[in-house]
């Protein structure tokens, strides 16, 4: 959880999900040492209006937990080198909302924003299983898969504009 925004560059590739209790050992001054531990973690969150931004310059992304940008946060998950999956929803409170890869974008779970822009890129696919939605609140939507196709599922801006681009077929 973060107030100010999250900003992770990653060369080979990330997963975003939980972890387990992470426990250290801090060494004090008189060589006594002691247990230092935190409560299991999730997601990415950040409130007010810090943005999420997410590369991976080499590697897959997977969501497997929510990510979500309060207020005009707007979401960047881009994998530079590989596969997007969403597993778990991506939302911005009111900001923009890009996901890119060079690979494929497999939509698992809902994409929304209340009045943003979502903008959706791919190499080759984009999957939206059955069940999913990307949605703007009114803001303009575009999904583009350069040399593929686009299955969806439910698209809906709103008052905004869609726009459909594949290589091959929607």
């Amino acid at each position: 959880l973060s107030a100010d925004g999250i900003y992770l560059l990653e060369a080979d590739g990330l997963v975003v999900g939980t972890t387990g209790v992470i426990g250290v050992t801090q060494v004090n001054f008189d060589s006594t040492t002691s247990p230092v531990s935190d409560a299991s973690l999730s997601g990415l969150e950040t409130t007010a209006a810090g943005p999420i931004k997410l590369v991976s310059t080499t590697g897959p992304i997977t969501i497997s937990d929510l990510v979500t940008a309060g207020g005009l946060g707007n979401v960047l998950l881009a994998a530079l080198a590989g596969n997007l999956t969403l597993a778990a929803v991506v939302t911005s409170g009111s900001g923009h909302v890009t996901l890119a890869a060079s690979a494929e974008v497999d939509q698992d779970a809902n994409v929304t924003t209340a009045g943003g822009t979502v903008l959706i890129t791919a190499g080759s696919n984009i999957d939206m299983q059955t069940g999913t939605q990307t949605s703007s609140g009114d803001g303009n939507i575009r999904l583009e898969a350069t040399a593929g196709n686009i299955l969806l599922a439910l698209v809906d801006a709103g008052n905004g504009d869609v726009s459909l681009l594949a290589g091959t077929n929607i």
